[in-house]
């Protein structure tokens, strides 16, 4: 059916009048409602990427990975394996990726926007914006705010800042691995003293690489999708189940609009599973809900297309503590989003429960500056993920 179509029949009453919430009992999404929880304790600058880049080359370990953990500086390397269980296919690039494969892995043409993008300056936390956070209340001194212990795989030197990252997934794919399956600590050097910031075409190019590079490396092992903006390209890897793959398709700054443009980077890959969380930077730059959902449909309509054999996963917009972003208009989208999801077959998981405080907005303890995520906002977010 034709996604215009489709929007005109889903998101006319909100076309003829923005302003007014959606009915509640029209949504009839396959919902799957986070309650909220505390995250358990742990158990224990390049521009265009470079041609000469080595072609992957992992170990394939029938029992899966025997690496150390990954929060383990003196952890050995680790290669692109294939996820425990799984099999290996000899018909994918010379046996799967065996050590001994000498076979190029060539880089698909790099599409590139037309429009020159400003340079991303994304960190990691992101800096604190005291002008849009609201004003912490007065804390007693007899009773300091208690703060919460770093996960583990926190507590290891790991990139903070755009440029950092950037260095760090050149060189982990340089060397023939993706970063997912790469620890910082191995390429320490290459990127701690990373300043200058790759630009919104850098990060497209080096996206469009790495997907071509699972393409070629996945064989018969599973692989799930994240894509997104900024809250998806700093979802921590070390901590995500190793039983698959994981290709990150998140990008710091990006809108709906570029994310539905960029949707043909992965589609040689299989994936079994895609996430996409987008729209609040639409929202940020002044678009209209109803031109969020729209491309949004677009998006999942999109993916359905491109990966029929997909479980494709919806995750609500999180709700911010920024005045200019109310908690009351996230609520009516996401009400408006779980009845899209629900149309295209796809699996919404509303992320309000646990991410609200008692005034609907993101908890301070999950924020860095009242709309990008904490180490522990990652952490409940990781459950989330997971309890699809």
């Amino acid at each position: 059916m034709d996604v215009c179509l489709i929007a005109a029949q889903l998101l006319g009453p909100w076309l003829a009048q923005e302003s007014q919430p959606g009915p509640a009992d029209g949504n009839r999404a396959r919902v799957v409602t986070a309650q909220p929880t505390v995250p358990p304790a742990p158990s224990s600058g390049a521009r265009a990427l470079a041609p000469e880049m080595a072609p992957l080359n992992p170990r394939l370990q029938p029992g899966g990975v025997t690496s150390s953990p990954a929060h383990s500086m003196a952890a050995s390397r680790t290669r692109l394996v294939a996820p425990a269980g799984a099999a290996a296919s000899p018909s994918r690039l010379e046996t799967n990726l065996s050590p001994t494969s000498t076979e190029k892995a060539t880089a698909h043409p790099v599409a590139l926007m037309r429009a020159r993008m400003p340079r991303s300056t994304a960190t990691w936390p992101p800096p604190s914006d005291p002008g849009r956070e609201t004003p912490h209340p007065p804390v007693s001194r007899a009773t300091p705010p208690q703060v919460a212990p770093l996960p583990y795989w926190a507590q290891s030197p790991r990139p903070v800042s755009g440029s950092q990252m950037y260095q760090f997934r050149l060189a982990s794919l340089r060397a023939g691995e993706l970063f997912t399956r790469a620890t910082p600590g191995h390429y320490l050097s290459q990127w701690q003293t990373a300043t200058t910031p790759p630009t919104h075409q850098d990060w497209q190019a080096l996206l469009q690489r790495e997907a071509a590079v699972m393409a070629r490396a996945q064989g018969h092992n599973r692989l799930t999708v994240v894509v997104g903006d900024s809250l998806t390209q700093w979802l921590p890897s070390e901590p995500l189940p190793r039983d698959r793959f994981w290709l990150n398709q998140g990008i710091s700054g990006e809108t709906t609009a570029h994310i539905l443009g960029r949707l043909h980077y992965f589609a040689d890959t299989r994936p079994d599973t895609i996430h996409v969380m987008a729209g609040i930077n639409d929202l940020k730059q002044g678009v209209s809900d109803s031109a969020v959902l729209i491309n949004l449909l677009r998006i999942l309509s999109s993916l359905r297309q491109q990966h029929p054999q997909a479980k494709l996963v919806v995750h609500s917009l999180l709700p911010t503590r920024w005045a200019q972003l109310p908690s009351d208009r996230i609520r009516r989208i996401n009400i408006h989003l779980a009845h899209l999801a629900n149309q295209q077959g796809a699996i919404f998981v509303d992320l309000q429960p646990r991410f609200s405080d008692d005034q609907g907005q993101l908890r301070r303890e999950l924020t860095t500056d009242g709309l990008h995520l904490s180490y522990q906002g990652y952490e409940v977010w990781r459950l989330a993920l997971l309890n699809d």
